[in-house]
């Protein structure tokens, strides 16, 4: 049985890091804090892409393609 809505997890909003202004000062917190913001912006569009694709199984006619998944399917 398919599930009647996407996983909650892809629909909860994850807050973007934030950098303090005492990590201005630190060459490693600056790149720390690059690190993160793209690890949170990878795995925002990877939860857009799993939405995507949980459309289309659930019947929706999208009038573009779903990104392929970049990691194996969660179960369930």
């Amino acid at each position: 049985m398919k599930p009647i809505f996407p996983l909650h997890a892809d629909l909860r909003v994850e807050a973007k890091p934030q950098l303090s202004p005492a990590d201005l000062e630190s060459d490693a917190a600056l790149t720390a804090h690059d690190d993160a913001v793209e690890a949170w912006g990878d795995r925002g569009w990877a939860a857009v892409g799993r939405i995507c694709r949980w459309a289309v199984t659930s019947g929706a006619d999208l009038p573009f393609r779903c990104p392929p998944p970049t990691v194996p399917p969660r179960p369930g």
